[in-house]
């Protein structure tokens, strides 16, 4: 007969329940634990993703923003509309108020161009006062390529050539084509260019928010506007909103500015920043987002416009 003692007797059923009890209690404050912390950790990603999104959004928009009409000469750069044959102009900056809106910024750029050595950007050696001579004669051709649309500005005005044989120190253009003027008439209706006017590289940027995947709506660039014919690139995803207005010097705001009213504080000449909002939105839906699932940030800037006003 066996018997049993204090040291070598086991659990009553009673004792073991009580231990599957409490541990259960333990496991299950554990595994919440751990979900809430998993949840929040995927949280704090997307909110983050949303952060660097809107921050992609607006670098490259605030930084061409800055650029505005630079070199532009009175803020605008005509062309010839060889389709109608008419001289029209292009402004260095449009608010296109629609939701969302877009937003087309105009500058010359130096980029890829050799410094002439003397600090001065490229320069024509050789007066253009109409297009008959078929060409731009310029103290350095390097940099510039077939198919370029350059500006040329005295400073006080600009104009646009779209450039089609390089053969330094000349640019060549072929007269009554895209932006260029029929053979013999003038460059632009506002007069001359002398020698020393400035030749830069046009940059016309346009920003815009795509719903093109409504699930994923992204911040996109044209980088040659209506003049070439670069398709939209993708900058940023998961960006939903874009809205803008140009602040004038009195301090106002709208969404266009009135050169045409007899209120002289709105128009174009006046206007001395823009403000931007950018709203960007987590790629997924998550319950811990109220309202439609979506977490969202938004980024508001007031970009001064250095070549404004000066």
């Amino acid at each position: 007969m066996v018997r049993y003692t204090k040291e070598n007797r086991g659990f009553t059923l009673i004792e073991i329940m009580i231990t599957m009890a409490v541990v259960s209690v333990i496991m299950v404050a554990v595994i919440s634990a751990f979900d809430i912390q998993q949840k929040s950790q995927v949280k704090q990603q997307l909110i983050a993703e949303v952060q660097q999104n809107g921050r992609a959004a607006t670098y490259m928009l605030a930084r061409d923003i800055r650029m505005t009409s630079y070199g532009l000469g009175d803020g605008e750069v005509t062309y010839y509309d060889s389709s109608d044959s008419n001289y029209k102009s292009y402004r260095s900056i449009e608010i296109v108020d629609s939701n969302p809106d877009r937003i087309e910024i105009l500058y010359a750029t130096t980029v890829d161009l050799i410094d002439t050595g003397s600090g001065e950007v490229n320069a024509l050696t050789t007066a253009l006062i109409t297009n008959s001579g078929e060409t731009l004669t310029v103290d350095n051709a390097t940099g510039f390529e077939d198919n370029d649309i350059v500006i040329i500005t005295n400073g006080n005005y600009s104009s646009l050539l779209e450039v089609t044989n390089v053969v330094p120190p000349t640019l060549g253009y072929v007269p009554g084509t895209g932006v260029n003027p029929l053979a013999g008439t003038q460059i632009t209706t506002k007069g001359s260019y002398d020698v020393g006017s400035r030749v830069y590289k046009l940059r016309y940027m346009t920003y815009r928010v795509s719903y093109a995947d409504p699930s994923h709506p992204v911040m996109q660039v044209d980088r040659d506007g209506p003049i070439g014919g670069l398709p939209f690139e993708t900058i940023a995803e998961d960006i939903e909103d874009l809205q803008a207005v140009y602040v004038f010097e009195d301090g106002g705001t709208a969404s266009a500015y009135n050169d045409t009213d007899a209120d002289t504080t709105n128009d174009y000449a006046d206007i001395r920043a823009v403000r931007i909002t950018v709203d960007a939105r987590t790629r997924v839906k998550r319950d811990s987002f109220k309202g439609d699932g979506y977490g969202r940030r938004s980024l508001r800037l007031e970009l001064k416009i250095r070549n404004f006003g000066l």
